[in-house]
């Protein structure tokens, strides 16, 4: 026996599809949220592990002779809105510090050797500023003729950060 489609049968449908919508309603947005924190977070793992990279670099040259000189390859995720590196050697803390931001996440990283900031610049004697891209920089560790740290010694010295054509 075959049994027969019902009025309830064709009201039972739309309901049932009404149901998965409003779940799907409900969940897919969730499931979008997931993933885009995750790629956020990803990112700014990312960016982190690529500025204590540069850091370790720069103590590296800063330990090293003078006009220590070594090339850097670097790339920062793209979502990088800025990265600031180093300051005026006659100016504020900037110069012991990197600066970054990235989504709505901004940090900032003293560079140390033991218990000695590094003072840093960029070629042109200010802060160097770059983005999220593909790098080749050249660290130098120079000196500077005057007192940089204010120990009332000197010369100093401080690494110059140049970006080099890739």
């Amino acid at each position: 026996m075959r049994k027969k489609l019902t009025d309830k049968g064709v009201l039972d449908l739309p309901m049932r599809l009404l149901i998965i919508m409003v779940i799907l309603g409900i969940t897919i947005p969730i499931i979008i949220g997931g993933f885009m924190y995750f790629t956020r977070i990803q990112k700014e793992n990312q960016l982190d592990a690529r500025i204590n990279e540069l850091k370790m670099q720069i103590i590296q040259v800063y330990r090293g002779g003078e006009n220590t000189d070594i090339r850097v390859d670097i790339e920062f995720p793209s979502e990088t809105a800025y990265i600031h590196i180093g300051g005026s050697l006659t100016g504020s803390d900037e110069k012991y510090r990197i600066e970054y931001k990235i989504y709505a996440t901004i940090r900032s990283y003293a560079v140390l050797d033991g218990a000695k900031n590094i003072p840093m610049c960029s070629d042109t004697g200010g802060t160097l500023e770059i983005g999220g891209a593909k790098y080749a920089l050249s660290l130098k560790k120079l000196t500077y003729p005057n007192d940089i740290d204010g120990d009332g010694s000197y010369p100093d010295f401080y690494v110059q950060i140049k970006v080099l054509p890739v």
